[in-house]
């Protein structure tokens, strides 16, 4: 027999089918029995429109349209007898913090039997909205039987949650859910997690004066503690340093935070957070209020190797070029500055930005190649001259030593220490001319944090370093330093060579070195060497460089050669020897 469903229309027609029958008095409307109007659940939709007579199993040749057939599947908890409707089953139902527990769903029939096909479930929850528990999926497919688990985690979720599971059959929407009551984690500590920057620019100055101090608080569980009271303080108020909130309440991660807004004098901080419940208390690390600014004596460029060693005549042999930027307190400028460079040869990057106060760029051989192999390499930025502070009080006055005046960053391409007309500048005022030193320090002007401060100079100024990459040739001039014979009779004698390139056009500026990974190496076949006798070019020199050995007498009264060879990456070699005598 079909089990069908009576909607509300089909209600309303028998209710008014009852009230016609009634009016009209006719006993047998509506069909069977000497007026019984009883309707059993066998019979209900069982009706036609032809025939009233309840019971009849004749077959249903005008089925009503308003009528929708239903599959009798519901979701729930077990099956037959013990088949609970409406609740998902749970291993446990009270968790401790950061606790688990395996959800079950069954789907059944009208009889209470498992069903024999998979049906799609998924699962949810006010914890699991808001990010503090999870399920192993959201989403599952039972077996074919109807039978489904998935696994909850409580991850900062505590006092009650209500898990609910959802699935649609044959357009049927069905849910069950569970109850979980969930235990909150034991607060162990007050963790320090970040502060973002760790450095702040001093009030006034236009930098960046605020720093973000988040802190999290820690269980027994690990898991996140949520909707905690934290209140926050200052170990210091010097300068004005305040915090934009002394409380707050620990989110979804269990993370609390506040901020640190600099004042007016240059210091360091620490901020410290301290659970409420508990008393519990963390520290964050330093935090620097400082001007922020790189100073010329605090900027530092180096790189390696000094000599590359073909760039004379390759391409693409590098040069790595690092910068470190520091202000006057010697800490890191603030990430995000730009560094600039340029070269009088070569290819070179044109700027790099400062993270944790340095960064670096490459310099790679190629055209231009300058005939002496020496190329001036300029890298600036904006910054501030340095200064000699008299009553420390960190502020320029009158009163101050001001550091290197500084002119505006050009190529020194004939390295004479000036600038001459025709060599490459930067007009960093756009004044269509190069310009000196002004006689004035320039940097921040201070005067909120000192009315004596001096502020005459520029509020910010180019400080620039330039430095030379050699790229000598495999020519080179071997000169002995020593005169032969050496007599080693009357003791050990030294034995020096000085090497340097071959190249007329440097020795204005005292020559060029040899190629970084030249190779030197002195043996003698009479007396000994005494130490090192082999060396080699490492890439840090700047000119010509002299090599020496000790050579002493050995048991046997005789004459040798003492012979010197050297040789390039390029494979070219010097020789050079002396006679000696012990």
């Amino acid at each position: 027999m079909e089990l069908k469903q009576i909607l509300p229309m089909q209600f309303g027609r028998i209710a008014l089918a009852a009230l016609f029958c009634t009016a009209l008095g006719i006993a047998g409307c509506g069909g069977g029995g000497g007026g019984d109007s009883s309707l059993s659940s066998g019979s209900l939709g069982e009706n036609t429109g032809g025939d009233n007579t309840a019971g009849n199993d004749s077959t249903d040749t005008n089925d009503d349209d308003d009528t929708v057939t239903t599959t009798g599947i519901r979701i729930g908890n077990g099956t037959g007898a013990s088949f609970q409707e409406g609740a998902l089953g749970a291993e446990e139902t009270s968790l401790p913090a950061g606790g688990s527990t395996t959800l079950i769903v069954n789907f059944v029939d009208g009889d209470g039997e498992a069903i024999t096909s998979a049906v799609d479930v998924s699962f949810t929850s006010d914890c699991f909205a808001n990010g503090i528990s999870t399920f192993s999926a959201t989403s599952i497919t039972t077996n074919t039987s109807g039978f489904g688990t998935v696994q909850y985690t409580a991850n900062g979720c505590s006092g009650t949650d209500v898990v609910t599971a959802s699935a649609t059959v044959d357009n049927e929407n069905l849910g069950a859910s569970v109850t979980l009551s969930i235990e909150a984690d034991t607060v162990l500590a007050v963790e320090f997690v970040s502060a973002t920057p760790e450095q702040i620019s001093l009030k006034g100055l236009g930098g960046t004066e605020t720093s973000q101090v988040v802190f999290r608080l820690t269980g027994e569980l690990g898991a996140s503690i949520i909707g905690e009271q934290v209140t926050f303080e200052l170990n210091t108020d010097v300068g004005g340093v305040t915090l934009t909130s002394t409380e707050g309440e620990t989110d979804n991660n269990g993370e609390v935070s506040t901020v640190v807004q600099s004042g007016t004098v240059p210091t360091s901080l620490e901020v410290t957070a301290t659970h409420a419940g508990t008393n519990n208390s963390g520290t964050s690390d330093s935090i620097a209020v400082t001007t922020g600014v790189p100073v010329f004596a605090n900027f530092s460029p180096s790189y390696s190797p000094f000599n590359p060693d073909r760039a004379v005549n390759t391409n693409g042999i590098e040069v790595q070029i690092s910068i470190i930027a520091s202000d006057y307190f010697q800490q890191d400028v603030p990430d995000g500055r730009r560094v600039f460079f340029t070269s009088e040869g070569g290819n070179i990057d044109s700027s790099c930005v400062i993270s944790s106060g340095e960064c670096s760029i490459t310099w790679r051989s190629a055209e231009f190649r300058p005939p002496e192999g020496r190329i001036t390499v300029l890298t600036y930025m904006d910054g501030a001259e340095d200064f000699v502070d008299t009553n420390g009080n960190n502020v320029y006055e009158t009163t101050d030593t001001a550091g290197t005046d500084l002119s505006e960053p050009y190529v020194d391409a004939n390295e004479d220490g000036e600038y001459n007309v025709g060599e490459l500048f930067f007009d960093t005022n756009n004044n269509n001319a190069f310009d000196m030193g002004n006689n004035l320090w320039d940097g921040p002007c201070l005067d909120e944090v000192s009315a004596s401060a001096d502020c005459s100079g520029e509020d910010s100024i180019s400080i620039w370093k330039s430095f030379i990459i050699y790229t000598p040739t495999s020519n080179l001039i071997v000169n002995r330093d020593t005169a032969s014979p050496v007599d080693v009779t009357g003791g050990p004698q030294v034995v020096c060579v000085t090497i340097q390139e071959d190249n007329d056009l440097v020795s204005a500026f005292g020559g060029n070195p040899a190629p970084n990974g030249t190779t030197v190496d002195f043996s003698t076949d009479n007396g000994q060497i005494n130490g090192p006798s082999s060396f080699s070019y490492d890439g840090n020199e700047t000119g010509p460089l002299q090599w020496c050995v000790n050579v002493s007498a050995d048991d046997t009264s005789d004459s040798g050669v003492l012979t010197l060879e050297v040789e390039t990456t390029e494979g070219i070699g010097y020789v050079r020897t002396w006679a000696v005598n012990d």
